[in-house]
């Protein structure tokens, strides 16, 4: 599990290993490949780990084989900068800077979109500008808009559909009674466009590219 929280100027995120199979994988991780990365998005090296005592819970492990246990892991994500969190470079990614606002209340969702896909790697493909969330920054995404854009992300469903359709349009030049593949994947699409109240491409120019980009990734 991961969350986050604030302590002084840092933006802490905690990682909880429910299930490992060592009491201290991350660690060795990073001693054996130099970083970890977690639900293919956030990667973190052994200076990013912060010390247990500074949030006043040391984590314990006398027992591995008990099921209750939960190695928990504390790095730093962001450091205030005025209003805004500054995420490290290179947790998320190396290409632009992401700024937080403080006010904004973060949950996993904001990075990681279905099946792990990192949903700043995908941006990265369509701007490489500065990015500010919340907050009255001239050019800042409002976080209602963010949270709507991250509906685009295609779910493991639509993924699925996608494949059969590129395999259908293909087969359909060889084979009788092929299903219309196609049609029902862009009846999908269609529904699930109509649905969203709002014009995302005030923000990004091209959605689409966001969609079959983060499908893409995926094959």
């Amino acid at each position: 599990m991961i969350d986050f929280f604030t302590k002084d100027d840092t933006l802490v995120l905690r990682y909880i290993a429910e299930f490992a199979n060592s009491p201290d994988w991350v660690r060795e991780t990073i001693k054996v490949k130099g970083y970890v990365k977690l639900k293919k998005t956030f990667y973190f090296e052994e200076d990013d780990i912060l010390n247990d005592s500074k949030f006043g819970e040391e984590t314990e492990i006398d027992d591995f084989d008990d099921p209750d246990t939960e190695q928990v892991t504390y790095f730093l994500f962001a450091k205030l900068t005025g209003d805004y969190y500054k995420v490290k470079k290179g947790i998320l990614i190396d290409d632009f800077d992401i700024f937080i606002h403080k006010d904004v209340s973060l949950s996993t969702n904001f990075f990681v979109a279905d099946s792990d896909v990192s949903v700043f790697r995908v941006i990265k493909n369509i701007s490489l500008n500065n990015l500010y969330l919340g907050g009255d920054y001239p050019s800042a995404v409002p976080v209602e808009e963010f949270e709507s854009l991250l509906k685009y992300f295609p779910t493991s469903y639509e993924r699925r559909k996608y494949v059969e359709a590129r395999i259908a349009s293909l087969l359909r030049n060889y084979l009788d009674s092929i299903k219309d593949a196609e049609k029902i994947y862009q009846k999908h699409l269609n529904t699930k466009l109509s649905k969203q109240g709002t014009d995302l491409a005030k923000i990004f120019q091209n959605v689409e590219l966001v969609k079959y980009q983060t499908i893409l990734e995926k094959l």
